[in-house]
């Protein structure tokens, strides 16, 4: 199964850029990909599709000609840093670095820190030119962790609540965005042993959550079951249920994808079963 630590930044200054390490199992080349853009310096980008993959999950050091890049976890699912020196193309927007793999040679650094919920600062490098960045970011680790951030509803005074996605569902509060607190934790899949499916899809938080809260229900019979031939049945369950929408895989060969091929539906498999749920949804009056 294939895995992949991403970062993405941006700060008010118009700076925006990613980091991307792409590994697809076995003893397969990794791909690495960087890219920035910078206001007045146009896009550089660094990307390696046959990069020897790392030795150590902890420290992932990634080095091929004209290319070292470094990605350590300090603390798992709250601070990493992120070191790069290689040799980019710069083009003038991003448009060109779509169309285009040539353009000007140029050194590039990245010396960029990523915190918990969305911080990402440090310094980058374009040939001798300086750049700081203070700004804001997401990161999925290879196990696909994420941070989001939202606002609190405007009648509730103060505050921010992230939502932290790795095995385990977190829910952290602050005040002051420095200091944070778990409010929630919760397993992300259960796990029994009681049945076939790798994992347990409890529909019954369906029900529950909305009761809770005003916010949309999605239900994943992807990941909820971890195989396609479960899919159908636990999705039109999920609707049945109340859910408003479903996260599900598709792939046009399961069987060749890099990641979650078991549980992947075909696109006519996909088709079908949406055609199969909004009856559902429909017989219930409400639209999926």
């Amino acid at each position: 199964m294939g895995e992949e630590w991403a970062l993405e930044f941006s700060d008010a200054h118009g700076i925006t850029g990613s980091l991307r390490l792409t590994l697809p199992g076995g003893a397969a080349p990794a791909t690495f990909d960087a890219r920035v853009s910078i206001p007045g310096e146009g896009v550089v980008v660094v990307h390696d599709d046959d990069v020897p993959p790392p030795r150590s999950r902890s420290l992932l050091v990634v080095r091929a000609e004209g290319l070292w890049a470094e990605l350590l976890c300090e603390t798992p699912g709250e601070h990493w840093s992120f070191g790069l020196e290689a040799f980019g193309v710069q083009f003038d927007d991003e448009a060109e670095a779509a169309a285009s793999d040539r353009g000007e040679r140029v050194a590039v650094g990245f010396d960029l820190e990523w915190e918990t919920p969305d911080r990402v600062y440090g310094e980058i490098l374009l040939g001798r030119r300086r750049f700081d960045l203070d700004g804001t970011g997401r990161f999925a680790d290879g196990g696909n962790h994420y941070t989001y951030r939202f606002q609190l509803p405007a009648d509730v005074t103060g505050g921010t609540f992230t939502l932290h996605m790795h095995a385990e569902f977190r829910v952290r509060a602050s005040t002051d965005n420095q200091n944070w607190t778990d409010v929630l934790v919760e397993n992300r899949r259960i796990t029994d042993g009681s049945n076939d499916a790798d994992y347990t899809l409890d529909l019954n938080a369906v029900p529950v959550v909305k009761r809770l809260s005003h916010l949309p229900v999605l239900v994943d019979p992807s990941h909820g079951t971890g195989h396609w031939e479960l899919v159908e049945a636990m999705a039109m369950a999920g609707v049945a249920a109340g859910a408003d929408g479903l996260i599900i895989e598709v792939h046009p060969k399961p069987e060749e994808a890099l990641s979650d091929g078991p549980q992947s539906l075909k696109p006519e498999k996909f088709a079908a079963l949406m055609k199969r749920v909004r009856r559902i949804a429909h017989a219930m009056d409400r639209d999926l």
